[in-house]
């Protein structure tokens, strides 16, 4: 909605309603919103995909780091299918990276609560994994490291695929498409020469992501089961 007063802003939120209301079972009561609607977007020169986009938000979480590791990209792309947004990347070279998670009100800012939680414990579970290697090279730890964030990851990402939210996709796309056109696509960097012994780090990365579990997005304060984890070492 860039480039809209308020009071045009105002506007399409309120066709967006009126538009929902004919729908309505009631026959008087759509054919009023309606009019209501068309009467609004005649006067605000408004279409009803820039209605439909009004209900749009974005909502930033705030990383740790200037550039952002691939496990907190990865992490923000499951978050976002899980909750029907889309992520982008904000980085500058004097600030902390930020992901934002763009969709319809109000699922982005449970989408950033949902992802400022996980990545806590993400950080939390390699941090306690590292700790418990054996004595090694840091080239060997940066790749077990790298191999249970990707386990963890990978196993939390299988949940997204039961309940992915999408109905909203079209109307998302439409916002991304007028507020940021053609987007650059990152390519990750894959690190290759795993070794036999590294299948532990993978086994060890699914078993920290057991308990963590994403229930299908509600309203509600309690999106997350999250249960203490001990390192078995």
């Amino acid at each position: 909605m860039d480039g809209m007063d308020e009071a045009t802003k105002k506007a399409a939120k309120k066709i967006a309603k009126c538009l929902a209301l004919a729908q309505s079972g009631n026959d008087h009561e759509a054919e009023a919103a309606l009019r209501q609607a068309k009467a609004l977007m005649e006067k605000y020169r408004l279409t009803e995909m820039d209605a439909a986009t009004s209900v749009v938000t974005e909502t930033e979480a705030v990383t740790s780091a200037i550039k952002v590791p691939f496990y907190v990209s990865w992490l923000g792309a499951i978050i976002a299918d899980c909750f029907g947004c889309e992520m982008i990347q904000r980085r500058s070279d004097f600030d902390k990276a930020r992901v934002v998670f763009i969709g319809v009100n109000p699922k982005p800012d449970l989408a950033g609560y949902t992802f400022d939680v996980l990545l806590r414990r993400l950080k939390s579970d390699l941090r306690k994994y590292r700790a418990a290697l054996p004595r090694c090279g840091k080239a060997t730890q940066d790749r077990r490291g790298e191999l249970f964030c990707r386990a963890w990851l990978s196993n939390v990402a299988k949940q997204v695929k039961i309940f992915a939210d999408q109905r909203d996709e079209k109307v998302v796309a439409a916002y991304m498409a007028k507020a940021y056109g053609d987007l650059p696509i990152g390519n990750a960097k894959l690190k290759e020469g795993y070794k036999p012994a590294d299948l532990e780090a993978w086994t060890a990365g699914q078993s920290a992501s057991e308990d963590v579990s994403l229930q299908k997005p509600v309203m509600e304060n309690k999106i997350l089961k999250v249960r203490n984890w001990s390192n078995p070492c």
